[in-house]
C-alpha cells in the first residue's frame, strides 16, 4: 500500500480503545472524500467491538495492519510499557511510512518522544494524552516525593515538545491545555466521544423486569470493569451504613465484569449491604457498547466512585444525556464537571459515610446538585463526531469533505 495519510497506532486492549478507534474508522469513511486512514492496532481490537467495527476496514480508503506483539500486561512498571510502545511504534512508522501518526494512548508514548525517537524521512507525530496532571498538583499536600514526582513529568513534557517529529497534543481535559501550553507543547481540548444512543433498545421499565428490581426502590447503577479503582468495595461499605429505612428503599445493579481480585471483599460487603436491606443485584457479565444506555436510563442514580482519577469517564457524559444525577469522586476533571455542569454530587468517594451521606440526601432530593439544562448542555458539547472532527480538522485540514 502507499503511505496513508493517518496512521492510527493503538496496541492497547480493552476500555475506550476499540470505541475510540472505530469512531475514527467511521468519520473517514463518512465524511473524508480522498486520503487513507491506516489503523495499526493491537490483534483482536476491533473485534471487541464486532457491531461497531462491522464494515470499518475498506481498502484503499480505510486499512488495518495488527501489531505483532501487545503491550505488557496491567502488572508492568511503566518503563517495561514505555520501552515496548517505542519498539511497536518505531516498527510500524518504519514499516508504513504515514505522513501523520496518531498515537491513541500518548502516555505510554511519552518516554519514546522525550527521548531519541527521531526518523531520517518526514513524518509527523500528535496523540492523545489522558493523564494531565500538573496542574491539579494543588490537591496534594507537599511532599519531596511529590515534588520530585511533578519535576519528571515537567521534564518528560518539556522533552516531548523539542522533540522535532511532534505536532499536536490532545487532551480530554480542557483545564490541562493552558499547563501544558506553558511547557511549550500544541496542546489542543478534545471533546469526549461519547455515543448519545443506544440501539437495543430496551426501555427502563423492561430493564427493571429484567434484573428483578423490587417495586418502589430507586436503583443505583454502578457498572463497566468494576475493578478497585471503580470504588466498588467503597460504595458497598457505603451502603452498609444506611439506615434501614433508607436501605430498603435502594437496588444496586452492578452491571459488569468483576475483578476477580475483589470478589472475595465484594462478598463479604454485599452480605453486610443486603442485611441492612439494600436490594443488591449482580450482572458479572460485559456490556456491549449499544446496550449501555439502557442501563442508565433505567438507572435513578449513576455512580461514578472513581479513586483519585485524574481523567474524564463516559459515565458522567452518559448519565447527562439520559437525564440521571451522578454521585462522582470530587477529585480532578470528574469532580470539576460534576460541579462546573450540575451533573450532581461530588464527594470524597475514598471515605464510605461521605458516599453514604451523599446517598442519603439523593434519597431525600432526587435532584440534589442536578441541572437537567446544564447537562443537556454539557453532553451535547461531547460527541464522536466532535471528537473525530476536532483531531481530522488538525491532522489533515487541507483534506475535502464529502
Amino acid at each position: 500500500m502507499n503511505s496513508p495519510d493517518i496512521m492510527i497506532f493503538e496496541p492497547n486492549m480493552g476500555g475506550h480503545h476499540a470505541e475510540f478507534t472505530c469512531h475514527l474508522m467511521r468519520y473517514w469513511l463518512d465524511n473524508i472524500e480522498e486520503g487513507t486512514l491506516l489503523a495499526a492496532i493491537a490483534p483482536g481490537l476491533l473485534e471487541q467491538q464486532p457491531r461497531m467495527s462491522a464494515g470499518m476496514v475498506r481498502p484503499p480508503r480505510t486499512e488495518r495492519a495488527d501489531l505483532e506483539t501487545p503491550l505488557p500486561g496491567s502488572q508492568a512498571s511503566l518503563w517495561q510499557k514505555g520501552t515496548r510502545n517505542r519498539e511497536l511504534l518505531t516498527g510500524a512508522i518504519e514499516r508504513h511510512r504515514p505522513k501523520h501518526v496518531l498515537v491513541m494512548y500518548l502516555d505510554h508514548a511519552q518516554l519514546a518522544l522525550a527521548g531519541g525517537l527521531r526518523f531520517p524521512f518526514p513524518v509527523r507525530i500528535s496523540g492523545i494524552l489522558f493523564h494531565p496532571t500538573l496542574h491539579y498538583s494543588g490537591h496534594d499536600s507537599f511532599s519531596p516525593r511529590s515534588y520530585l514526582q511533578g519535576l519528571r513529568k515537567r521534564l518528560v513534557l518539556r522533552a516531548i515538545a523539542r522533540n522535532p517529529h511532534l505536532d499536536t497534543v490532545f487532551t480530554l481535559d480542557p483545564s490541562a491545555v493552558p499547563s501544558l501550553r506553558s511547557l511549550g507543547l500544541n496542546a489542543v481540548a478534545l471533546p469526549d466521544p461519547v455515543v448519545q444512543t443506544g440501539t437495543e433498545g430496551r426501555a427502563p421499565r423492561q430493564m427493571r423486569e429484567d434484573f428483578a428490581v423490587e417495586s418502589g426502590r430507586r436503583m443505583l447503577l454502578l457498572f463497566g470493569s468494576l475493578t478497585a479503582r471503580k470504588g466498588v468495595s467503597q460504595t458497598l461499605e457505603a451502603l452498609a451504613l444506611l439506615e434501614a429505612s433508607e436501605a430498603r428503599q435502594i437496588a444496586l445493579l452492578m452491571a459488569g465484569p468483576l475483578d476477580a481480585a475483589l470478589r472475595p471483599l465484594v462478598e463479604s460487603f454485599v452480605a453486610k449491604a443486603r442485611s441492612r436491606g439494600v436490594q443488591v443485584i449482580q450482572h458479572d457479565a460485559y456490556i456491549q457498547n449499544d446496550a449501555v444506555q439502557s442501563f442508565v436510563e433505567a438507572a435513578d442514580l449513576v455512580l461514578a466512585p472513581y479513586q483519585r482519577h485524574f481523567g474524564s469517564s463516559a459515565v458522567l457524559i452518559r448519565a447527562a444525556v439520559a437525564g440521571r444525577p451522578v454521585l462522582s469522586q470530587e477529585f480532578g476533571l470528574m469532580g470539576a464537571n460534576v460541579r462546573q455542569h450540575g451533573l450532581g454530587q461530588a464527594v470524597d468517594t475514598s471515605r464510605p459515610p461521605a458516599i453514604a451521606a451523599a446517598v442519603s440526601g439523593f434519597l431525600r432530593n432526587p435532584c440534589l446538585g442536578f441541572d437537567p439544562e446544564a447537562a443537556r448542555r454539557y453532553a451535547q458539547a461531547n460527541t464522536p463526531e466532535q471528537f473525530c472532527q476536532t483531531i481530522v480538522d488538525r491532522l489533515v485540514p487541507s483534506f475535502s469533505r464529502s
